[in-house]
């Protein structure tokens, strides 16, 4: 086929073709492009030594530069790569437009890159040989320290590079080099610099990872300024400016807890909303949900609490199962919990436990963070059941017995389902025993019941093997011990085995160590037993042993002034 322009001349064909071109450029009419590419091509294949030639290539290169991005074509940019590659090789390296094609050749590699990289369906083969082409390609182009903002692009995009490469493979060494030449780079060049937006979003996510690996606070705040500027570089319906918002709420509630600033977690709180705003999934309801949580619980305010429930159902729903979707159960635990902290309401703590309860039977190992989270959830769960219900027994209400009595249960309950997954060493186990026998001698004190003493047997005999050394918390196990005994054998005199008779003894002596000469006791030990039959029948047994061989010969009586709470806090510091 002849082609339409064959009886033009190459001067004549190239001005058209450029003029096409312009016309693109300027309305980005694609017709415009189709001819232009056309004009140019012909132009240079009829004159290939033309003087106006290296014009005609960087045209020809530019317009498939365009096209590659608007289409997405690896073919167009390979293209636009060899007209300025061929330019490059032509330029005496004293000409300054060989830094101007120098920059071209660089551009044009990332975007090839970028959309080999991220324009897929999937993730590449292999990304690691991808970016060592890109290094590779970056290094055949080098431009002088003479032209500052020059140097500073190339820079810019060896960066990015570096990060990306650090990303395949984690080497921090690649990492603390992207960071070098990202920082040396970004606040030199103009704003609007082609990917410099991306080059800062991407100079924060680096300085992050750097602060997961070395804690030092400086990077967390650069990290945070970093996603700022990315802000400001990108528009709102850029990727960039929406994953810097996200970036910046993650980073911004990290710094709220280690250094507790309130204007952080309002600024987390306001970046997130930004996010969710425009896209709702798992990941920005999860961690919305924890910080209104948080929030909620400062200003007491039940309505946030309630929102944050909200949010972390749906996380919950989003995420299924997996270690991911059992994060998601924990914090939905704790948001339950805080609206019936901060606003009594009903079902709260009984919520909160079920997803406790679902975290431990995700079937992840006991070693795994969010595992260990619930496990401590649970516990202190358990002290609320407790503390509820000892207060439910002591009001005035009709009701307060069945509810009080389902609390305590249920703080026992609990109690047994962390002791059964924490070893003999974990420090959450004294208290978790020293909790769990409170709340079983509370509800038999109330109902005299003895269907639990059992339980309370091996429950006791563990805490005061747990607490060798002397002092007030071993007091209170051997109290509870020699209570529990004394229970026993007032029921049935044949329990009295040598070995509980003088365990009980021992508890006898320490009850009369602590009493003073009228029989009392300090408040605690009253705490310990209210209405206590175990206890009374102990303080009871206490003259029909006789006077005890080990009795402290000067009668010596010993001052203890502290409260039950004061003793569950020993508790938990003996078992760290």
């Amino acid at each position: 086929m002849v082609s339409p322009h064959c009886h033009r001349s190459p001067d004549d064909l190239g001005r058209r073709g450029l003029a096409r071109l312009e016309r693109y450029n300027t309305d980005g009419d694609a017709e415009a492009l189709a001819d232009g590419l056309a004009l140019m091509t012909e132009a240079v294949a009829a004159a290939p030594v033309h003087p106006q030639r290296m014009r005609w290539w960087y045209g020809l290169g530019s317009a498939y530069e365009s096209r590659a991005d608007e289409l997405g074509s690896i073919d167009d940019y390979d293209r636009a790569i060899g007209w300025y590659a061929r330019i490059h090789a032509q330029l005496a390296p004293t000409d300054p437009d060989r830094t101007f094609i120098a920059l071209a050749l660089t551009g044009a590699h990332w975007s090839r890159f970028w959309l080999l990289r991220y324009g897929g369906a999937g993730e590449p083969e292999d990304c690691a040989a991808l970016v060592e082409e890109l290094l590779a390609a970056i290094a055949r182009y080098p431009v002088g320290d003479w032209d500052v903002e020059a140097a500073a692009f190339v820079r810019m995009i060896q960066g990015l590079a570096w990060e990306e490469r650090y990303q395949a493979g984690s080497d921090p060494a690649d990492l603390d080099r992207g960071i070098v030449l990202l920082a040396g780079a970004v606040p030199v060049l103009p704003d609007d610099t082609p990917w410099l937006a991306v080059a800062a979003f991407t100079l924060a996510t680096a300085y992050w990872d750097s602060y997961g690996r070395t804690g030092v606070p400086r990077e967390l705040n650069l990290a945070i300024a970093m996603d700022a500027r990315a802000m400001e570089l990108s528009a709102e319906e850029d990727p960039t400016w929406l994953s810097a918002h996200e970036h910046e709420a993650l980073c911004l509630a990290t710094r709220w807890r280690r250094d507790g600033v309130r204007g952080d977690l309002d600024r987390a709180i306001a970046s997130w909303r930004v996010a969710l705003s425009r896209a709702e999934d798992a990941w920005s309801a999860g961690l919305g949900g924890e910080l209104i949580r948080e929030r909620a619980e400062l200003d007491a305010d039940p309505v946030a609490a309630g929102e944050a429930v909200r949010l972390l159902e749906y996380a919950v729903r989003a995420a299924g199962e997996g270690a991911t979707g059992a994060g998601y159960r924990l914090e939905l635990g704790r948001a339950h919990r805080t609206q019936w902290t901060v606003g009594g309401t009903g079902g709260g703590l009984e919520a909160a436990e079920r997803c406790f309860t679902e975290v431990l039977a995700s079937g992840l190992p006991d070693h795994e963070p969010v595992v260990d989270a619930a496990l401590r959830e649970l516990a202190q769960l358990a002290q609320r059941y407790h503390d509820r219900g000892v207060l439910a027994l002591a009001a005035a209400a009709t009701d307060g017995d069945a509810k009080g009595l389902s609390d305590l249960a249920a703080a026992a309950r609990i109690s047994a389902t962390v002791l059964a997954r924490t070893g003999a060493d974990d420090p959450r186990r004294v208290p978790l025993l020293l909790l769990s026998v409170l709340a079983r001698w509370a509800r038999f004190a109330h109902t005299g019941d003895a269907g639990g003493l059992p339980v309370l047997d091996r429950l006791t005999a563990e805490l005061v093997a747990a607490q060798p050394v002397a002092g007030e918390l071993r007091d209170a196990a051997v109290l509870l011990r020699g209570a529990l005994l004394a229970a026993l054998v007032t029921r049935d005199r044949s329990a009295a085995t040598p070995e509980r008779t003088a365990e009980l003894r021992a508890a006898l002596h320490t009850l009369g160590t602590l009493g003073g000469a009228d029989r009392t006791v300090p408040d605690w030990v009253h705490h310990l037993f209210p209405i206590d039959q175990g206890f009374i029948a102990m303080d009871r047994l206490r003259d029909q042993f006789g006077e005890l061989a080990d009795a402290d010969p000067d009668g010596a009586q010993r001052t203890v002034t502290m409260t039950i709470g004061e003793l569950m806090a020993q508790a938990g510091r003996a078992g760290t």
